[in-house]
């Protein structure tokens, strides 16, 4: 929109500022920054469907709402090391390199929520499941990651315990 600053970015910590008409930055309107940061903030709680992407974008809130109805899986697509340094309680352990091989796993029925550290190993993770043939209204990618999971006070298991 012209003469609105607008914020461009993948996670909070990464965005980036600028006028959508003009390409000012953000330093010559700083009273502007306050208003779209709001409004960056309130969108992140929103789930959403990038075009092009086979999966919704969540937050760590409403991932932790369909885990808590039952109507979800959450899956840990990081590191063996990250995996038991804290996890969401309950989730499957499955690397983004091993999603392709390990399909059969993930469950058939109910949603599937990829997670790892800040959104993008689960983007890729739930790219391959599409690939395989998972229904793209099953798949989500948890995007703030299992660090904001984990500062929120979510349900957190460690180690090996799932």
């Amino acid at each position: 929109m012209p003469g609105r600053n607008v914020i461009v970015g993948y996670a909070a910590s990464q965005t980036r500022i600028g006028d959508a008409s003009y390409g000012a930055n953000i330093k010559d309107r700083p009273h502007a920054f306050l208003a779209e940061r709001v409004i960056f903030i309130e969108r992140a709680q929103m789930a959403r469907q990038v075009p092009g992407e086979p999966y919704t974008r969540i937050s760590v809130g409403e991932a932790n709402e369909m885990l808590a109805n039952g109507e979800a899986v959450a899956v840990d697509v990081r590191r063996e090391d990250e995996y038991e340094a804290g996890h969401i309680q309950g989730a499957l352990w499955i690397p983004v390199d091993d999603v392709i091989p390990r399909f059969a796993e993930l469950p058939e029925d109910g949603m599937l929520l990829f997670i790892c550290a800040v959104g993008a190993r689960s983007g890729l993770a739930a790219e391959y499941a599409a690939a395989m043939g998972a229904s793209p209204d099953r798949l989500f990618n948890v995007e703030d990651g299992t660090p904001a999971w984990i500062d929120n006070g979510l349900p957190t298991s460690y180690g090996k315990e799932s």
